[in-house]
């Protein structure tokens, strides 16, 4: 492993450490308030320099996967300035698209903090021109289904706002609102069946109709 890929690694691991000093001193999470603060000898309180290590653009975009995936608001906010609109919709070598793993990550029930998190994450990329319409996993799901399969209504509004298509359905039919209706997101479906061009009687090759 070579050292850039590494300083990837450390930045990530340290800008976790550093959020959950802060979560136990009684700061602030989210992605707007994790990337303040300077610590000891120059580095960032919420994740530390790079130090010399130049990252190339693939590392960069692979890190900034990687931070979706696993809420790494710091992370996400120390990459995210150096890549253009092209490069954060460019998958990273394993994780995927950011804004979509942002969307489709699952919490224990009990981790309500990481989606206070996820969804200040989604809302930063969405500014950074991130494409609402992004797809991911083996059935080409769109990164709203993503929000509204794991029930974050927040994420979809914010997606909805950046003009997501929620009639645009995945490889075998399945939309937002089938994924949602399926499990019980009762605040997501109502969300959805505001709009207009929400097809209710949509089916897929696993859900006859989406009510």
């Amino acid at each position: 492993m070579c050292s850039s890929d590494l300083a990837v690694r450390r930045l990530l691991r340290e800008s976790r450490e550093a959020e959950r000093s802060q979560r136990k001193g009684g700061g602030g999470g989210g992605a707007a308030a994790a990337g303040s603060g300077q610590g000891d000898g120059g580095s960032s309180a919420t994740g530390g320099k790079l130090d010399s290590v130049i990252l190339t653009e693939k590392q960069k975009i692979d890190g900034l996967c990687i931070a979706c995936a696993y809420v790494r608001p710091a992370c996400l906010e120390q990459l995210l300035p150096d890549l253009d609109s092209d490069a954060i919709n460019r998958p990273g070598e394993n994780e995927g698209y950011a804004l979509w793993r942002a969307c489709s990550g699952t919490n224990s029930r009990w981790q309500f903090s990481l989606d206070i998190e996820r969804n200040d994450m989604i809302r930063y990329l969405l500014m950074c021109k991130a494409d609402p319409e992004i797809r991911g996993g083996t059935n080409n799901v769109t990164a709203l289904s993503a929000a509204a399969q794991q029930g974050r209504c927040e994420a979809v509004r914010e997606l909805l706002l950046a003009k997501a298509d929620a009639s645009v359905g995945a490889d075998d039919g399945t939309t937002a609102l089938h994924l949602a209706s399926n499990g019980g997101h009762v605040e997501v479906v109502r969300e959805l069946l505001r709009l207009d061009n929400v097809a209710v009687n949509a089916r897929s090759e696993e859900h006859t109709s989406e009510l």
